[in-house]
């Protein structure tokens, strides 16, 4: 699986005597993106500390996290044919996982980066393969075609679960969701929307006024699956304003999810390194379709008048939304069927707390999906 070149992406060696400041870049990098984060995007523990330290030390946040998923994937190459099943998997996730970090501080698409992503999605479908469990696929035509991962339990599933992600955290990302779901008998569909990886790198759909007849697309490959009976959607960050406004506009939907929606996502221009990736969803469009676009997410009560089974997950630490907010949202959601669970102690989308907020998410689709 080829891995994009870049400058000392050779080995996970830090350079030695390192003693100049880091870039703003790095610090930022460091700062957002801690290993709670990095382990909720799919990487191993141990290659999140190495990227880390990596950077600490003076490399580049995007060398460092090429040379981590190099080392990983060198195992492959120097064990051979030793090489277990398992095994290449887990490597080629860990891989993949890595080179998908080293293009998260980009705030601008570039070749370079499509490339970076292009590998990513190599290598992870070389894992999915592996097991059969989940393979990519094609949503919608034309030029509102979008990228997902449809995973499939062991048995036929009655239901299956739709998984948005927001400004970061995309289709690939939500790898966990899919092993996670599957083993309780139901699908899972990851999906990359306008403005979202492979969807926006690969096929150059942006976020754009028709987006939600775009993500319709998704519910529709999910409808068409042979014995599929219900529908839920799961929308993290951003991607929960996708999903409740999806779940207000599509009827076929019976049970949805919001784990941390931003209610005004314009609201974020004040922050240094997320606006511009707000606008990166948008591609070239100029700065006042830019703002048309992002005013239509915005969440409304008109917007979000949906009655299938509503859940709002809430961290009590999240700082970017308070609790008055997702009270909010949760009062104007016309569904008998609602609830708010706040996890204590837990930051935006529950980074920080993986184990609660799938016992959670588990149990609440099961028990809405596949219940008579």
């Amino acid at each position: 699986m080829p891995l994009v070149d870049a400058t000392r992406t050779e080995s996970c060696t830090a350079p030695e005597g390192t003693s100049e400041a880091l870039s703003a870049e790095s610090r930022a990098a460091l700062r957002q993106l801690t290993h709670q984060r990095l382990v909720g995007y799919g990487m191993d523990y141990g290659d999140a500390t190495k990227l880390r330290e990596l950077v600490e030390k003076g490399r580049d946040w995007m060398s460092a996290a090429l040379a981590v998923a190099r080392e990983a994937n060198s195992y492959l190459e120097a064990a051979g044919s030793l090489v277990t099943p398992v095994t290449k998997r887990s490597i080629l996730l860990r891989a993949s996982a890595a080179t998908r970090m080293a293009q998260i501080m980009m705030l601008s698409d570039t070749q370079q980066r499509s490339a970076i992503y292009g590998d990513a999605a190599s290598l992870f479908a070389g894992a999915l393969a592996l097991d059969g469990i989940g393979k990519r696929v094609v949503l919608g035509a034309g030029h509102s075609k979008m990228i997902g991962w449809h995973y499939r339990a062991a048995s036929p599933a009655r239901a299956i679960i739709i998984v948005v992600g927001g400004v970061e955290g995309w289709a690939m990302d939500g790898h966990v969701y899919g092993e996670i779901f599957t083993t309780l008998g139901l699908d899972v569909l990851l999906v990359d929307g306008p403005g979202q990886g492979e969807s926006r790198l690969s096929l150059r759909h942006y976020l754009n006024e028709n987006w939600l007849e775009s993500l319709k697309s998704a519910v529709d490959y999910a409808s068409s699956r042979n014995g599929v009976e219900r529908i839920g959607v799961l929308g993290n960050s951003v991607g929960g304003n996708f999903a409740m406004m999806l779940s207000a506009a599509d009827r076929r939907i019976a049970a949805c999810c919001n784990n941390g929606a931003i209610l005004v996502p314009l609201d974020m221009r004040t922050r240094q390194h997320f606006f511009p990736k707000l606008a990166a969803f948008c591609g070239t469009a100029s700065e006042a379709d830019m703002h048309k676009v992002w005013d239509g997410i915005t969440v409304t009560p008109e917007r979000i008048s949906l009655s299938c089974p509503f859940l709002v997950l809430h961290g009590e630490e999240d700082p970017l939304l308070n609790m008055e907010q997702s009270k909010a949202i949760l009062g104007w959601v016309n569904s008998s069927d609602k609830e708010l669970v706040v996890v204590k102690g837990a930051d935006h989308c529950l980074c920080n707390r993986p184990a609660e907020k799938y016992e959670i998410l588990a149990d609440w689709f099961a028990s809405r999906l596949l219940t008579n």
